[in-house]
């Protein structure tokens, strides 16, 4: 196990001032993103990474922030049934919550912030800590389904997208997304990545686009990296909806304040897109949907 821990300022590290981890700072070389150390070395208080017995498939990244009790229970079932080698990497992001803890200890690599980040920073940290081809990300507040993974990567091998959204149920009653809801099990297999609570994307894409925008508001991470994966590679079966990807909301989920995040963040996407986000939107509209129902979303 590999350990980094937060040091006083009069602590220099390798002739450099405090705040650099020499583990973390190996691990941002690694994925291209060593001019970052310095700004996430002022947040980390303690980064520690299991070896593992084999290189996993996948890694899971699970920011705690607003935890559920079912999240411990789906992540212990995943450890036991996944049916494939995976990493889990688990971020507190400074939580107050008492099942912090015992979310925190599950990972096979544990982050833990000094204060609150944006939620796209403290997945970035997360993601760094990454060892897999495959990224997927998970809410704190949902109780994946013990096969999710196998569904993933199955995905991955047979398409090959450089993205995927998956489902969550028990939310139905609330929408979610720019395009539809939470769960959208009866919708085409390629679309928009736009769910940030139950996603996967390419390892190697996500950090050659940067990872998530650490300047948006937290909300649509995902449809952020849908929309600069589509500029990396404008093919719409690059892209999928995977509704066999299940998680199951939990009673702290919140749906509707979820969707009010998104509300919110949608704004700054026009802000930031212009009207490359309006093109964006108008072909995934014309291109998954029949033209009735893409009727009423551009009205």
């Amino acid at each position: 196990m590999t350990t980094d821990h937060a040091r006083s300022p009069s602590d220099p590290i390798l002739g450099h001032p405090a705040g650099l981890f020499p583990e973390l700072s190996a691990r941002l070389r690694a994925k291209g993103w060593l001019g970052r150390q310095f700004g996430y070395g002022q947040f980390l208080e303690s980064l520690e990474v299991d070896s593992q017995p084999s290189p996993p498939a996948v890694s899971v990244i699970v920011e705690i922030t607003r935890p559920d009790p079912c999240a411990v229970v789906g992540l212990h079932l995943l450890r036991d049934q996944a049916g494939c080698p995976f990493q889990l990497i688990m971020v507190d992001n400074a939580c107050d919550s008492s099942l912090a803890p015992r979310l925190l200890s599950l990972g096979d690599a544990r982050v833990r912030l000094r204060s609150p980040v944006n939620t796209h920073l403290a997945r970035n940290l997360g993601s760094a800590c990454a060892e897999a081809p495959v990224l997927v990300f998970l809410s704190d507040a949902v109780r994946p389904q013990p096969d999710i993974l196998t569904h993933y990567l199955r995905c991955f091998k047979e398409h090959r997208p450089l993205g995927a959204r998956g489902a969550i149920s028990g939310t139905e009653e609330v929408p979610a997304t720019l395009f539809g809801r939470f769960s959208r099990v009866n919708m085409p297999h390629t679309w928009a990545v736009d769910l940030d609570e139950n996603m996967a994307v390419d390892a190697g894409a996500f950090y050659a686009l940067g990872g998530f925008d650490e300047t948006q508001p937290q909300g649509y991470g995902a449809l952020d990296i849908s929309i600069r994966l589509y500029g990396l590679c404008p093919d719409v079966q690059r892209q999928r909806h995977l509704p066999s990807a299940k998680a199951v909301a939990g009673a702290a989920f919140d749906a509707s304040w979820r969707y009010t995040l998104r509300q919110r963040a949608w704004h700054e996407l026009n802000e930031k897109y212009s009207r490359a986000l309006l093109g964006y939107c108008v072909f995934w509209v014309e291109t998954m949907i029949q033209p009735e129902q893409a009727h009423a979303l551009l009205v």
